[in-house]
């Protein structure tokens, strides 16, 4: 039989679409319905960019210049600081041993559980006591770099253990020192893990709206909320919005393609530069790693708390109450809400990766998440508020339900927190062997019987993981929630906001205490689950 007869036997003895089962048949639906929703933010967006009628508050050339250095500046030395931050103590928590490398080696996740723009009013509150300026794109890049650093330094330090350390033998053995070894052999074979995590710390940076304005800076996330909140003109900021949005594309792209180049690197085990191959520093270089490792957990997340600490003090015992009872709580219902959603939609793209393996529909579900993650949250917020409007004018009736809950904006939180949450989920998944598959087959069990009773109960862990990364994330958020919340509806981050932006720094320090202590927990419950991860393929191994 020929190759043609082959192929064309194959097309034709495929059942057609409406014999499908039931089941598959409402999964790709649930594919189709998630793509569309993190594709129609966007659309929305765009439509009104082009379609909408401007206000005639756009920003003349000269206010647009000073937007786009700005950015540059606050986006590029966020970038340059993290880098820093992030390369330096990866590299010396790996590969040298000195004191107090354990502990700091989980400390410096501590940063990431205070959201920049508490790290960043804690600064400017102390500054503005000791009567000395603290403003400017510089040192909002500072805070932003401080607060994210622990993107570069996760990624960076998975890739050296990652590496050989039959590497750095190599170069020992060809005389390299270890400051020479990390910038002739470590820094430039790490450079993939390193650009994508410059590249989050960027998109943070173009999604911030409270560091940029606390600080005086004309950043894109500032400039989107400001024409369409404060000026009124909608469609101007969506043509804004859709330059942050081709900036996040670019980065994408960058990100993309430095996971590409990161598979190429050598396999190790976990344990491997816990052998005598490892550096061992003396005398002052071992305490000058000490301050270099400590630097990023003091100035990041310790002298912030103690400042907050201190502030909060003196706060009234009413604001506390509001703190638990408003904040708290609309934080919970955000979280709750969007994490149900999202951990609902990872399920639905998992199991259809699962029993499809790959195909045109995971591709562009894959592209798709990608893509909602990347959007600034203001941009989401445009696009949803675009789309909402435009249901409403359609049927009166939904008005109220679009405007007057939540359900808009923990749709806005799914597409914004998907990705990550469905990387933890598949990269639970794809450990489970095919092999249970195959069993489960034979003992009658269909694909979505297997999934439930079989899959399921083994990605504990990692649904744990993604609930913990999407309830910090929502907590975290401040742009899409300030645009999108109900009347009335207040989080942590938006009672910040709300005293921060009128210089009291000292009402906002319960709701900042608050928001550091539940951010600490799940920073930890995640080091806690990559910790067991570990320990069951380290004993795997064995």
């Amino acid at each position: 039989m020929t190759a043609r007869a082959v192929g064309l036997r194959g097309i034709f003895s495929r059942p057609p679409f409406f014999r499908v089962s039931p089941g598959a048949l409402l999964l790709r639906f649930g594919v189709w319905g998630g793509v569309a929703l993190m594709v129609a933010p966007l659309a929305g967006a765009l439509f009104y960019a082009l379609f909408g009628e401007s206000g005639g508050a756009s920003l003349n050339a000269a206010a647009l210049a000073r937007v786009g250095v700005d950015t540059i500046l606050f986006a590029g030395g966020a970038m340059v600081f993290a880098l820093i931050f992030g390369l330096s103590s990866a590299w010396l928590t790996v590969m040298c041993k000195f004191p107090g490398r354990g502990p700091l080696g989980w400390a410096l996740l501590l940063p990431f559980a205070l959201p920049s723009y508490v790290t960043a009013y804690a600064y400017a509150d102390f500054a503005d006591s000791m009567g000395f300026a603290f403003r400017g794109p510089l040192t909002a890049a500072l805070m932003m770099g401080l607060a994210n650093c622990p993107y570069v330094y996760v990624l960076t330090r998975a890739a050296l253990r990652a590496q050989s350390c039959d590497i750095q033998s190599a170069a020992r053995t060809m005389g390299r020192g270890p400051l020479s070894a990390f910038m002739n052999v470590s820094a430039p074979l790490s450079r993939p893990a390193a650009t994508i995590g410059a590249a989050l710390v960027a998109m943070e940076a173009l999604n911030d709206l409270a560091v940029s304005e606390h600080y005086g800076v004309d950043a894109l996330g500032r400039a989107v909320y400001d024409l369409w909140l404060n000026r009124q003109d909608l469609a101007a900021a969506c043509r804004l919005a859709l330059a942050a949005a081709a900036i996040a594309a670019a980065l994408l792209w960058a990100e993309e393609r430095a996971r590409r180049r990161e598979r190429q690197f050598a396999s190790a085990c976990d344990k491997c530069y816990e052998c005598d191959r490892a550096h061992i520093l003396h005398g002052w270089k071992k305490w000058a790693a000490f301050l270099c490792v400590a630097l990023p957990v003091t100035a990041g997340f310790v002298l912030p708390i103690l400042w907050l600490a201190k502030l909060s003090l003196r706060a009234p015992g009413e604001l506390w109450i509001r703190a638990i009872t408003e904040g708290l709580g609309g934080s919970a219902v955000l979280a709750l809400s969007a994490g149900g959603l999202t951990l609902a939609l990872a399920v639905v793209f998992a199991l259809e990766r699962r029993m499809r393996r790959g195909g045109m529909l995971s591709a562009l579900a894959t592209h798709a998440a990608r893509a909602g993650y990347a959007l600034p949250g203001a941009v989401l917020a445009q696009g949803f508020f675009v789309l909402a409007l435009g249901a409403a004018a359609v049927a009166e009736s939904l008005r109220g339900f679009l405007f007057g809950g939540v359900g808009m904006l923990a749709a806005a939180g799914a597409v914004r927190f998907f990705f990550v949450a469905s990387g933890a989920l598949n990269s639970g998944l794809d450990r489970i062997s095919p092999q249970i598959d195959s069993a489960s087959r034979l003992a009658g069990r269909g694909p979505w019987s297997t999934f439930f009773f079989a899959h399921l109960p083994m990605l504990r862990p990692a649904l744990a993981a993604a609930l913990a990364i999407v309830a910090l994330e929502a907590l975290r958020e401040l742009p899409m929630t300030l645009i999108l919340r109900p009347f009335n509806f207040e989080t942590l981050a938006t009672l910040i906001y709300q005293y921060a932006s009128d210089e009291s720094l000292e009402l906002a320090a319960p709701a900042a205490l608050l928001t550091a202590a539940i951010s600490s927990a799940a920073v930890l419950l995640l080091a806690r689950l990559d910790d067991i991860r570990r320990a069951r393929r380290g004993l795997g191994a064995g």
